[in-house]
């Protein structure tokens, strides 16, 4: 990603919806643009009733790393209410569709991107990996707005 290209890319073929997690270089790890950026991209899906299915992905080796640490480090409680409240209102969001949320998850899948991925996820040829594992970088546990805190998913990388 270049520093014009966009955080998340919206796309549109026919009636299918796309949303793709731009932040290659840092596993797509969530960062406050994105955040809004992801709420913004939710309503507006939403209210366009041509939509018949939304698909989540992320771009370059992983799904998403979860919510962006260096956010988090910089003021714990406000980056962590920067990322939460329109991350959890985007997903309410499309919850609330009447059209199927997809998520193309591969590689890294943690946090807030292993929320978004729900359900169990296989691959025929390799195994994944689920932990659950303490936060150990330091950056505070966002307690129950994050039901899935400290599990993280390792798949096949793309």
């Amino acid at each position: 990603m270049t520093p014009s290209e966009p955080s998340l890319l919206v796309g549109r073929d026919g009636d299918v919806a796309t949303l793709r997690f731009n932040r290659p270089g840092a596993l797509n790890a969530i960062d406050v643009p994105m955040a809004n950026a992801f709420l913004a991209a939710a309503r507006a899906l939403a209210a366009d009733k041509q939509v018949r299915a939304v698909l989540l992905s992320g771009a370059g080796k992983g799904f998403m790393a979860g919510g962006d640490l260096a956010v988090l480090q910089a003021d714990p409680l406000q980056g962590a209410a920067d990322l939460i409240g329109p991350l959890h209102e985007a997903l309410t969001v499309l919850a609330g569709m009447d059209a199927p949320l997809v998520a193309q998850v591969h590689g890294v899948a943690a946090g807030a991107g292993l929320m978004r991925a729900k359900r169990p996820v296989r691959d025929a040829h390799r195994p994944c990996y689920k932990t659950a594992r303490p936060g150990r970088s330091g950056a505070p546990h966002m307690g129950s707005a994050q039901p899935c805190r400290g599990l993280s998913w390792a798949g096949p990388c793309a």
